[in-house]
């Protein structure tokens, strides 16, 4: 995240650890990267264009994703997006 920040500005993190029924509530998967903390939702400002591109960059981001309004999902597992 300190690398987001450093390009893009201020990074408000919006999930990390879910436990099962938060997960559930929320619509994720199954096995999701959440429930193990291996993943983080954030919103920041830019371009999402340039930050996906940034992301995607990233050797350590596996899965992203980029939801209206600024909110991003990245987490540490294979390559993909949805």
């Amino acid at each position: 995240m300190v690398r987001v920040s450093e390009r893009f500005g201020h990074v408000t993190v919006t999930s990390t650890k879910r436990w099962w029924l938060e997960n559930w509530w929320k619509g994720g998967a199954p096995h999701s990267k959440h429930r193990s903390c291996e993943a983080v939702d954030f919103n920041v400002r830019g371009n999402p264009r340039k930050v996906i591109a940034f992301l995607k960059a990233q050797r350590e981001v596996g899965g992203y994703k980029y939801y209206p309004g600024g909110h991003y999902h990245i987490d540490n597992g294979r390559r993909r997006t949805w």
